[in-house]
């Protein structure tokens, strides 16, 4: 499962303090799977979402489906890879919008070597915190398509997040507003070294030499639904 894995590095000082800690639990700060402990870890949760009536001025179709439409004249969402190296690595994307911002993060199959090592970290799930401005939400820990596995997503609804600098009235302002993805988790040391819940916490912060990576799709006023 791990690429040209290297039993040296499980003796490194940095993997027998990682499996110290998970030993102890209590004493490390760390909590089972379990846990309501999940400061700086990926958690779920959910947020209500805002109406989406059409924008004045906008044509829209009816569908097959009643009670429903569609702009006839949008964009396909928009979709951007980000990628980072450890815990501490943030990455932004900035988008147009009037008014509506919906992020959907799906994590991406571990694809780049370690530096200097010329091993992949191979992770089955990765979570982040998705941020606009002031409100930052953490993602579940999501399966990505590790041994073809289904892919999981998460979709977070920041319209009502950033400051809106366009008014009311002028329905053709657009204004840049900044997603930014950090804080990645992942499985690795239950994936890779079988050190998994409920003995050892279910998700770690990523190593500050790992890579990371995942897919944003993004919804504007501008762009079809998520």
């Amino acid at each position: 499962m791990e690429t040209n894995w290297n039993s040296k590095i499980l003796k490194s000082p940095r993997w027998i303090a990682a499996g110290a800690c998970a030993l102890l639990l209590s004493a490390c700060g760390a909590q089972p799977y379990s846990s309501q402990n999940t400061s700086n870890v990926a958690q779920s949760f959910s947020l209500p979402e805002s109406q989406n009536a059409p924008l004045p001025g906008e044509t829209t179709t009816t569908t097959s489906t009643p009670g429903t439409s569609v702009n006839s004249n949008l964009l396909p969402t928009i979709i951007k890879r980000v990628e980072g190296v450890g815990y501490d690595q943030t990455v932004s994307v900035e988008v147009r919008v009037r008014r509506i911002l919906k992020v959907k993060f799906t994590p991406g199959i571990a694809d780049k070597t370690e530096a200097g090592t010329g091993f992949t970290r191979h992770y089955s799930g990765l979570g982040v915190y998705l941020s606009v401005e002031s409100n930052s939400q953490p993602t579940p820990l999501l399966q990505n398509a590790f041994n073809g596995a289904t892919p999981e997503s998460k979709t977070i609804d920041f319209s009502g997040s950033f400051t809106r600098s366009c008014a009311t009235t002028d329905t053709s302002c657009r204004q840049f507003v900044t997603i930014t993805v950090s804080k990645p988790n992942y499985d690795y040391l239950c994936l890779v070294e079988r050190m998994c819940a409920p003995y050892f916490p279910a998700w770690t912060h990523v190593a500050a030499t790992h890579p990371w990576n995942g897919t944003l799709e993004i919804q504007t006023d501008d762009t079809s639904g998520l």
